[in-house]
């Protein structure tokens, strides 16, 4: 009987489940990147490459409507269910509320890991992949081609402020054309290089390549060059997928990648709350697709005409409010009004405890 009745409900769920990732996976393209993409084929960009580029943005746009389609397939199940008087007949033969939940809940739960998982290792992935597609488009370097500087502390010091002008290769993982001050005293570094390229021994330590050294000190300028055979090794504290992570975007890292730069920044007395709340929405986001299933079952239960688009226009309300919330509550975080953990969950705390509070008065 118990499998039955978790046969009948997963039955239910799964069908306006699929079409609710495509429904909102649809609007979210069409309000996010439609124009976007469109724009790209006016300026003659060719089709494969924006394609390319719609298919590289679906899984970022996934992670956000799988929860959204939870919300949409309990609502929807549970209102059929109710209007055609099944809750009722299910409660006659003795299957509770609570009981009827566990598919419901099990369903739910399989989402926020899918959804966790498709943020956690494909999303960064594509959306990197994507970044770099539309840099490539543009007609400029990727980002790890660029110039930036690495700035490397110890101890609240500077051991090296390293300026890369031509980026890092991909494939030797050199950083090109390097610009190195080091030494650093309370009066500023004591050492100036110069070189073409930096090349990763292993641990801390980069050789460089064809290039000049200046030390100044107490006993004047000292000045050098080394090429060919000769080179010259730096303490850098720095892998080379290090330098290239901390020049990508966080939607381009894993959750391991993004705690990783947390740790570092805070070793570096730097400030880190964006990154915390960027952190911490990693789990927020999944996880909504729980607390959507016990709001929307008690809702879906509740006497109301209008059918599958009364659903569909609850839903868009109930989703609505709980991205401003979580926005606001994140926006809150980020400058420093709410802790981290607290702008992340704040909305799933709060839709948790409506959700909780309409269960308990629909199972009297």
């Amino acid at each position: 009987m118990l499998r039955t009745v978790d046969r009948l409900m997963l039955r239910e769920l799964i069908p306006p489940l699929l079409f609710g990732v495509a429904a909102f996976t649809v609007l979210f393209v069409a309000g996010g990147y439609l124009a976007k993409l469109t724009n790209l084929l006016v300026q003659g960009v060719q089709a494969g490459i924006v394609l390319r580029l719609f298919l590289l943005y679906l899984p970022t746009v996934i992670v956000m409507t799988l929860p959204m389609s939870v919300l949409l397939a309990v609502l929807l199940s549970f209102s059929r269910l109710s209007s055609d008087s099944e809750i009722v007949a299910l409660w006659a033969g003795g299957i509770s509320l609570k009981r009827l939940l566990v598919p419901v809940l099990a369903l739910a739960f399989a989402v926020t890991v899918l959804s966790f998982v498709t943020s956690e290792w494909l999303a960064p992935r594509t959306h990197r992949q994507s970044s770099d597609l539309m840099e490539q488009v543009r007609g400029n370097a990727a980002v790890t081609q660029k110039p930036f500087i690495i700035s490397d502390l110890e101890q609240d010091r500077y051991n090296a402020i390293v300026i890369v002008n031509k980026g890092i290769s991909p494939g030797t993982k050199e950083l090109r054309d390097v610009t190195i001050f080091s030494g650093f005293t309370d009066s500023g570094p004591e050492v100036y290089m110069r070189a073409e390229r930096a090349q990763w021994e292993g641990g801390n330590d980069w050789r460089l390549f064809n290039g000049m050294w200046q030390r100044i000190g107490p006993g004047g300028t000292v000045r050098n060059s080394f090429s060919g055979l000769e080179s010259k090794t730096i303490k850098l504290g720095r892998t080379p997928d290090e330098v290239a992570e901390e020049q990508r975007d966080t939607d381009d890292l894993t959750f391991r990648q993004l705690a990783h730069r947390i740790q570092r920044m805070r070793a570096a007395k730097a400030d880190t709350r964006e990154l915390e709340v960027d952190l911490f929405n990693r789990f927020a986001v999944p996880l909504a697709s729980v607390v959507f299933a016990l709001l929307a079952a008690p809702l879906g239960m509740r006497p109301h005409r209008g059918g599958s688009a009364m659903g569909f226009g609850l839903s868009v309300a109930l989703i609505f409010g709980y991205w401003t919330l979580w926005s606001y509550s994140s926006a809150l975080a980020k400058s420093g009004h709410l802790s981290p953990i607290a702008g992340s969950f704040l909305a799933d705390l709060v839709f948790l405890a409506v959700g909780a509070a309409l269960l308990v008065r629909a199972s009297r």
